[in-house]
């Protein structure tokens, strides 16, 4: 069984404390994102060479990459249509006239709720693989679902494509601009 040294423990603690409060990371986030460090470390300890650098360098760099990466992929799942403010978005007519959207959005809403609903009937009856793709389609772009998978670039299009197909034939293409 690997282990860390102290300071790499200690490392590990104190980024993962210092995410506590930054980037919608709580408290009850602390255990997971220090584990998640520490794996990352177990795994990539194999790679650092003491002739190329310091030991300390190593952990600092390793973690502040995976740290970045917990926040891209964190802020990416966030994303969401509730987050904006209706009146962000300004409707012009013709005759110049402005008004807030946030009378479309009551709609909207609607649509999107209905929409989640027969997205997660179709993804329930989709084969695994498929289903593993999509999520990752929803966190990622093809290239780094391919890479995630295993799977080449042309092999995760052929998916997508089969993918808009059952969609289509489920009628979730009438949600198209949600």
């Amino acid at each position: 069984m690997q282990t860390l040294d102290t300071y790499a423990e200690n490392t590990i603690h104190h980024k993962a404390s210092y995410l506590i409060g930054k980037h919608g990371f709580t408290t009850s986030d602390k255990d997971d994102i220090e584990q998640d460090l520490r794996l990352t470390l177990l795994t990539r300890q194999a790679q650092f060479t003491r002739s190329k650098g310091k030991w300390s360098t190593f952990v600092a760099r390793v973690l502040e990459r995976r740290i970045a990466n917990i926040i891209r992929d964190r802020q990416a799942a966030i994303r969401d249509y509730r987050r904006s403010n209706p009146c962000d978005f300004i409707d012009e007519t013709n005759d110049g006239h402005r008004s807030c959207l946030a009378e479309h959005s009551a709609a909207q809403d609607e649509n999107r709720r209905d929409l989640h609903i027969d997205l997660t009937d179709v993804l329930a009856n989709l084969p695994d693989e498929e289903r593993t793709i999509c999520a990752a389609l929803m966190r990622g772009n093809i290239t780094d679902t391919a890479r995630q998978l295993g799977r080449s670039r042309k092999y995760i299009h052929k998916i997508i494509h089969r993918l808009r197909e059952v969609f289509s034939a489920h009628g979730l293409d009438m949600y198209h601009g949600c």
